[in-house]
């Protein structure tokens, strides 16, 4: 799935959804250029968050949740 926009419903607005690596993630928007923002914040976010957790060094990790 991709960042098209979704499908418009009268009653509920946008519904987009992202489905990438086995992580899918469905959200309802009022406007079609709010639900293609999020779609592509998301697919980024799914796509690098292995970079950036990697890039975070384990103590800090353990200090964040201690």
């Amino acid at each position: 799935m991709g960042n098209s926009g979704g499908e418009y419903n009268p009653v509920q607005g946008w519904r987009t959804q992202i489905a990438l690596d086995g992580i899918r993630r469905p959200k309802i928007f009022e406007t079609k250029r709010e639900a293609q923002d999020w779609a592509a914040r998301q697919e980024y976010l799914i796509k690098n968050a292995e970079k950036e957790a990697s890039a975070q060094p384990f103590d800090d990790v353990l200090l964040r949740y201690a």
